[in-house]
């Protein structure tokens, strides 16, 4: 009995390299079609160009020879590149059927023809998502002398960096954990792109705002609005979070050209880091070149109160991983961005000067990233004072760090809607938080709006 336990581990350990082995090839075949697809579209550009200078050339334009050579040049280059990618999609493609013929005929049949086990009640099959992230679950019944071993092998494959975490024993199904991360293709940022200029016609949004708990009815006050929901939009996640309406809303605010975020996603909400900022990118698609982002967050510095309004002067994010990991898409931005001044300097001083004209008090200081939801305990309250923060929140580093692997400028505020944990003797809550967001309203809006009014 014992031997069959260790022999069916050992084919389900092998089972599942296989399936690590096949996934990893499905993901291997989304990039190189994502690159194929970029090499085409600037293949049909430089096509465009060449009929263009061919024309002028014929209208009698001079001095056209040499850059139509270039463009040649340069044709022949991207055509042999996506030869060359082609020709590696042919060898996955062909990879991949061997792999199911031998799944479903070698390794089916071995299965049944053992003597132990009884045909009308083995099975195998294996199922895969087509975006090759999800798990894949191998399902055999085993019998033999009246006694049944049911057994399940739920192989989380994790696709983008090809390793499998389970935890085995017999009899039970095994348990889950999965750490993987999307990896999006520069082509999926595109179709997300894509379809909000076929809800929004011709708008052309310049400032992106991400507004936190309290300031979302922003978006309720935007001029011609066009709301787009999030669920509606390709590869786009849900938020979850309370007061987060889940939706873009693109019109005028204040002269601006803007495209609202009413609700953001967070870690917490079981998202990766790259799904948390992934509306970021795609909103510099649109056109966006300024980011504005506003937070609710607890209060760390002890000079300072609860209802208070921070400018983000910097972040720390020490917690997991950055959402630029992964393949690096250089339409965006460098493999190894700068994150010296992530908080546009200009755009702070310009916000500074807002809130004096507007005779409104306005901190400056250090923002620290904790994933949550859980509030932070005292301790890393202590250790995020001791490290120099002034607040501590579960947002808005994220969508900063991506927005300046785009090149945006950025504008942060935070209304400090609590003292941290330990620095006042009673728990923290959620409506708290709602609470002090509702009674600062009137002072933040004006703030966020004025300096709205002022971005160039």
């Amino acid at each position: 009995m014992d031997d069959r336990i260790q022999e069916l581990l050992e084919r389900a350990r092998e089972t599942a390299a296989t399936a690590g082995e096949y996934t990893g090839q499905m993901v291997d075949t989304a990039r190189l079609r994502g690159r194929l697809f970029a090499l085409r579209t600037d293949i049909n550009g430089l096509l465009h160009t060449a009929g263009r200078l061919v024309y002028d050339a014929h209208r009698g334009g001079a001095g056209g020879e040499d850059a139509l050579e270039q463009v040649f040049s340069e044709l022949d280059h991207k055509e042999a590149a996506a030869a060359e990618l082609r020709s590696r999609l042919e060898r996955l493609r062909q990879e991949g059927t061997r792999y199911w013929a031998l799944q479903h005929r070698g390794e089916r049949e071995a299965a049944l023809a053992a003597g132990r086990r009884d045909p009308d009640r083995s099975r195998f099959f294996a199922a895969f998502s087509e975006r090759g992230r999800e798990v894949a679950l191998f399902h055999c019944f085993f019998g033999g002398r009246g006694v049944k071993y049911h057994v399940i092998l739920a192989a989380a494959v994790l696709a983008a960096n090809r390793q499998t975490v389970f935890r085995a024993r017999p009899g039970r199904l095994l348990q889950i954990r999965r750490t993987s991360f999307m990896n999006y293709t520069f082509a999926q940022y595109q179709e997300s792109a894509d379809y909000i200029r076929s809800q929004i016609g011709g708008f052309a949004p310049k400032v992106a705002m991400i507004l936190g708990s309290g300031l979302g009815y922003m978006g309720d006050i935007v001029e011609n609005p066009i709301a787009v929901p999030y669920q509606n939009i390709p590869h786009f996640k849900v938020s979850t979070a309370p007061g987060h309406k889940g939706q873009l809303v693109f019109g005028t605010l204040e002269g601006q050209k803007v495209a609202v975020m009413q609700g953001r996603m967070h870690h917490y909400e079981g998202y990766s880091y790259e799904e948390v900022s992934y509306a970021v990118r795609v909103l510099r698609l649109l056109g966006c070149d300024t980011l504005i982002v506003t937070n609710a967050a607890g209060c760390v510095n002890l000079d300072w109160k609860a209802g208070d309004l921070m400018l983000i002067a910097d972040h720390i994010k020490f917690f997991m991983e950055s959402p630029l990991r992964g393949e690096n898409l250089p339409e965006f931005g460098v493999r190894f961005p700068d994150a010296s001044h992530l908080y546009t300097p200009a755009l702070r001083e310009m916000a500074r000067q807002t809130a004096r004209e507007l005779g409104i008090e306005l901190r400056e200081g250090v923002y620290m990233y904790f994933p949550g939801p859980q509030y932070e305990t005292p301790a890393e309250v202590r250790a995020a004072r001791v490290l120099g923060a002034d607040a501590a929140g579960m947002s808005t580093a994220p969508e900063v760090i991506t927005a300046g692997h785009c090149g945006m400028r950025v504008l942060g505020f935070t209304l400090l809607s609590n003292m941290g944990a330990g620095i006042l003797d009673q728990p923290l809550s959620e409506q708290e938080v709602l609470d002090a967001a509702a009674a600062c309203r009137d002072k933040f809006s004006r703030l966020v709006l004025a300096c709205l009014k002022k971005i160039d």
